[in-house]
């Protein structure tokens, strides 16, 4: 798969595990310099760093995994101590895909960043007996190339390290928002598959185009225990995602004017320095 920019700046396929909370994922129509950059929003993150930080290798061919998960680890551990942004600056950098398990946390992606890796999409992938949560989660300003799925949720990830795990710790996937994306050449559009009595709730998605592949799926939307809306969205969504026409045109993000709050907006800038 290859993701790439051209008024639209581009991400890879993403996995977001449990555990996340106000995470945000952001593709800038700016170029940035690489030593220090601004930008707008409602919370400006106090401890940044760069995936060249980790050892990254914008070239295109250097397999750049292992940077990605590094970055992730590290940055961790700031959730608590006012987040952590990880910026992409230009170049093609080569990686499979990668967890972000960390709250407070934006991935900032320079205009000219071109992300090579899996066919997956976005994904958020849990399971009962995980527990946690993954929450108040924004992605936008992308487009992706070459996907087998361009959204992807489950809740049967059915992965433990054994037999011991409790079944009543139910896992939480809620506020799940996607905007201003497009997609081309895509097998099957969504993949979103809640937990049966429990299911994934506060799903957005808007202003969102999926260019289907030659082959493509003839069910493009497969939907099971899952509750949202939808808005502007080619091709139509699920019943469970109804299209909310002009009662909701956009989905709302952090640095926007939410109609419950007003929202102040904050200049933010960063130095490169190393973690």
């Amino acid at each position: 798969m290859e993701v790439t920019a051209a008024v639209w700046v581009c991400l890879l396929a993403l996995v977001i595990a449990g555990g996340s909370s106000s995470s945000s994922v952001e593709a800038r129509k700016k170029s940035l310099k690489l030593d220090s950059f601004e930008f707008t929003g409602r919370d400006c993150r106090a401890n940044v760093a760069s995936i060249t930080d980790f050892g990254g290798v914008g070239d295109g061919n250097t397999s750049n995994t292992k940077a990605f998960q590094a970055a992730m680890d590290s940055l961790a551990k700031y959730s608590s101590e006012g987040g952590s942004l990880l910026y992409v600056p230009p170049g093609r950098w080569l990686t499979s895909s990668f967890n972000i398990t960390s709250s407070h946390f934006t991935l900032y992606l320079d205009q000219d960043a071109v992300l090579l890796a899996a066919q997956s999409g976005v994904r958020i992938k849990t399971a009962v007996g995980r527990g946690g949560y993954v929450k108040d989660i924004y992605v936008r300003r992308f487009t992706m190339k070459t996907m087998k799925w361009a959204f992807w949720m489950t809740g049967n990830y059915g992965s433990h390290p054994d037999n011991n795990y409790d079944p009543n710790a139910i896992p939480v996937v809620e506020n799940i928002n996607y905007r201003d994306m497009v997609a081309e050449n895509v097998s099957m559009a969504a993949k979103l598959e809640g937990i049966g009595g429990d299911p994934f709730t506060g799903i957005c998605i808007s202003n969102v185009t999926i260019g289907l592949a030659e082959k493509a799926k003839k069910l493009q939307w497969n939907c099971t225990d899952i509750a949202g809306v939808t808005s502007s969205v080619t091709p139509k969504a699920c019943d469970l995602l109804p299209d909310q026409g002009e009662k909701q045109t956009s989905c709302n993000f952090p640095d926007d004017t939410l109609a419950i709050e007003e929202v102040e907006a904050h200049a933010c800038s960063y130095s490169k320095r190393y973690l």
